[in-house]
Parts: C-alpha cells; structure tokens; sequence
C-alpha cells in the first residue's frame, strides 16, 4: 500500500471558512496538499513540508488532533494500486506560491463549494469529515 501525509489548509474570513485546493500534475485532478515521507519524517513533519513545499503556506493552528484518513485505488505503470492518505486539519498563513513542478494551480474556495470542484468521491467524503470535526470546536 502506497501512503501519502498532507495538511488540508484552511482560513477564516469574517466567519467564513475557507480551504486552500490544489490541482496536481499527477493525475490532473483537484484535491489537497499530499505527499510522500522522507526517511524519519513523522506523518504531521512530512504533511508540513508538503504543504510548504507545495504551496508556501505553514500550519498556524492544528485545528485538531484526530486526523482523517482517505483511501483508494490508483493505476501506475499499468498495476493497480492501494492508496492511503493521511490528512491533518490546520489553519494556515502565509502568501501562496505554488511549486509548478507538481501543481497546476490552486486557490481558495469556500469550504461549503469545495466538494463541487474536488475531483474523487474520497476527497469529497473527507469535507464531510471536516464539518463534522468543526462543529466540535
């Protein structure tokens, strides 16, 4: 099984939450910031330098402790292949700049719009999970 660590970024803004998507060069689709663990990296260190690494944001906040898990199957090299990742809910700051070698754009939506543009049905599940957690802050 293939595994991957992202942060999924979110913002406030006059009581509206927003989510920070990117959509990858790999596989050409809309999600968030993913990728995979450098030799002794913990899953949270990998998921930080992801996402800056990425889009040049930094956790400002973990918004908590539980993270959320998305699991599916993907084709490489014509082989069919399980995928996990983890992913851990955080407010974020900084200016976006987006590394072109792996993402094609990414922007800002509404968390409430964001299943609309998410491209998996397991990435759309996982703003159902975030709602859920928020509701509890």
């Amino acid at each position: 099984m293939e595994e991957s660590f992202g942060i999924i970024p979110l913002k406030k803004e006059k009581d509206k939450y927003f989510v920070f998507l990117v959509k990858l060069k790999s596989g050409n689709h809309f999600g968030f910031p993913k990728g995979h663990k450098n030799a002794n990296e913990t899953s949270l260190e990998t998921a930080k330098r992801e996402l800056f690494e990425e889009t040049n944001l930094e956790i400002s906040e973990l918004i908590s402790d539980q993270f959320l898990t998305e699991k599916y199957f993907l084709t490489k090299n014509g082989k069919k292949i399980e995928k996990k990742v983890i992913y851990f809910i955080s407010f974020v700051k900084g200016k976006e700049k987006l590394d072109n070698n792996e993402i094609l754009e990414g922007f800002w939506v509404p968390i409430e719009d964001a299943k609309k543009i998410i491209t998996y049905e397991s990435s759309k599940k996982i703003v159902d999970e975030i709602f859920k957690i928020m509701e509890t802050l």
